[in-house]
């Protein structure tokens, strides 16, 4: 629902830029018309086209008005976006960090472990993170023919498997990067 009243502002807050953009641009040509009627009255040819020309620049400037506004708003509504972004995954990395350190975490990797017995028992290399380690032994003793090993390229926590050439990434950070590019595909966001 704060997303919802938060888009809800965005909208007014563009419907008030264009609006004013609007406001001007109709100000401007109400100006150059009065002027343009004083002219045809005083048929003074010079003057007519001395006001074609304020009109034309008027409505340019009406435009590139209303075009700034334009810009501005979606510019606000981009950053809007970054920001929520950023505290939307800012949160789940939170939330993940709090199930690295619950007593379920471990059950979970044995249970995606075992997605793999062919790997696990053929001896594959387990890879935690730094963090991880400290699961290493009890990982070991359920997956004796694996090698426990640390890697250091993942932060968040889950598990690489390998053995021989093959591979699965099981890790928390390739999943987080797999949901912030849906998120950007997907979250009809973009303005």
């Amino acid at each position: 629902m704060e997303q919802w009243m938060e888009n809800a502002q965005y909208e007014e807050f563009e419907q008030r830029v264009l609006r004013e953009a609007r406001k001007q641009a109709e100000e401007m040509l109400r100006e150059a018309r009065e002027s343009a009627d004083a002219a045809v009255r005083n048929e003074d040819k010079g003057l007519e086209e001395t006001v074609r020309a304020f009109q034309q620049e008027s409505e340019k400037r009406a435009g590139q008005a209303v075009s700034r506004g334009r810009l501005k708003n979606r510019r606000g509504l981009l950053e809007k976006r970054a920001a929520l972004e950023k505290a939307l995954f800012a949160e789940v990395e939170k939330r993940l960090e709090a199930f690295c350190e619950s007593p379920d975490y471990l059950t979970f990797l044995c249970e995606r472990l075992k997605k793999y017995p062919g790997m696990t028992a053929a001896g594959g290399k387990i890879c935690l993170s730094h963090r991880d380690m400290a699961l290493a032994e009890a990982l070991q003793s359920a997956f004796p023919a694996c090698e426990v090993c640390e890697d250091a390229e993942i932060v968040l926590g889950g598990f690489r498997l390998q053995a021989g050439a093959v591979m699965q990434n099981e890790t928390f950070d390739a999943a987080l990067r797999a949901e912030k590019e849906a998120f950007a595909a997907q979250s009809g966001l973009f303005f």
